[in-house]
């Protein structure tokens, strides 16, 4: 999957992306390049960490491969490193060859983290630091699936607003404050690059050659690798929950979106329905006719949702977990959790709960 080796070469001050700064900023500016007839392969580096989605790491390299195709001459060039140059594994055991480890590895333009639903166990220190060391150079830094939450755990994400896969979306939120995490489906802000899983990687790079190159050349990439069109961080991950009840009742997506924005200090029913704009018995019919509960339940379901996630992707202690989440003491919030999962939150964190949650 790597390009043929590529000798080391100095890098020329004209070729460093010029960055932008200030808050988010749409990446014309940042990664163009005026002309593919006298430039350098522009050099990229892929670090595959252990457990990697092979299919999100396939859908980064499509658009790429596909412009080398496109091109009279190769716009782009890659190497595949791993922590210490060994073969990686993947989520889906597949066991890929890399080219280099971080310790022997050149000095990319840009270099992007391919990690998976484990990525909390891979938390590479000398890869942190090489991070680190790539962002006081200037280098392109990106995230592919939960990369994100490896750039975020460098600090490399600071001040950035960035996306990752939903599934760490709370996470990411909980634990690193100072990054804005969106739930779109990629995201460029300046010289951060961040993706959700699937094929949301394809749509980062699309948008990352779109632009260098333009958004035609993008386009005809787009088409050969039969991907509709390219979308970008406008584009949300998961379905709108107005596209499961249709547009006829925006009162309860308010009142949804509200419980979404309040779990560590729950609103009462009254106040969801103050806000909202219609009484309690009209809000507790309209969960009842399209969520099939009460408010009250549906409210629970999402907090007791988010302290699942925080447990499973975050060492957190249970008691932090449980007030993130509206819950104030430890006997209320393991009642609740074992009532709705089957099992007590200490029970969540044991080794063979999360071997059986993993390879589900």
């Amino acid at each position: 999957m790597s390009s043929a080796s590529l000798p080391d070469r100095p890098r020329r001050e004209a070729e460093l992306p010029e960055f932008r700064t200030g808050d988010y900023a749409a990446p014309g500016a940042a990664f163009h390049r005026p002309s593919r007839t006298f430039l350098p392969a522009f050099e990229v580096a892929f670090l595959l960490v252990p457990g990697f989605n092979i299919v999100s790491f396939g859908a980064a390299m499509g658009p790429l491969r596909q412009a080398n195709d496109l091109s009279s001459s190769p716009l782009y060039r890659w190497r595949l490193l791993s922590f210490d140059g060994r073969q990686v594994v993947s989520s889906s055991d597949v066991r890929v060859e890399v080219d280099d480890g971080i310790e022997g590895a050149f000095t990319p333009e840009l270099a992007l983290v391919c990690s998976g639903r484990t990525v909390h166990d891979h938390l590479d220190p000398a890869s942190l630091r090489w991070v680190r060391s790539l962002a006081s150079k200037r280098v392109a830094l990106g995230g592919i699936d939960t990369g994100a939450y490896f750039l975020a755990k460098a600090g490399v994400l600071r001040g950035y607003r960035c996306t990752t896969h939903w599934d760490h979306h709370d996470t990411m939120t909980e634990e690193y404050p100072d990054t804005v995490v969106t739930p779109g489906v990629c995201l460029i802000d300046r010289d951060r690059l961040t993706c959700a899983g699937g094929d949301a990687p394809a749509d980062l790079m699309l948008n990352f050659i779109a632009s260098q190159h333009g958004h035609p050349f993008a386009a005809s990439i787009s088409d050969r690798l039969v991907h509709d069109r390219i979308r970008d961080r406008r584009d949300r991950q998961r379905r709108p929950l107005v596209q499961l009840i249709g547009t006829g009742q925006p009162r309860l997506i308010d009142a949804v979106q509200l419980m979404e924005a309040n779990t560590e200090e729950p609103l009462t029913v009254e106040q969801i329905s103050h806000h909202v704009g219609v009484s309690r018995r009209h809000l507790e019919r309209l969960f009842r006719e399209h969520l099939g509960c009460v408010p009250s339940t549906y409210y629970l379901r999402v907090r007791v949702t988010k302290a699942q996630h925080l447990l499973c992707q975050t060492t957190q202690p249970i008691m932090d977990v449980a007030m993130a989440c509206g819950f104030a003491s430890p006997s209320h919030f393991s009642k609740v959790y074992k009532d709705v999962f089957g099992h007590s939150p200490r029970d969540e964190r044991r080794p063979a709960r999360i071997r059986e949650r993993f390879a589900a």
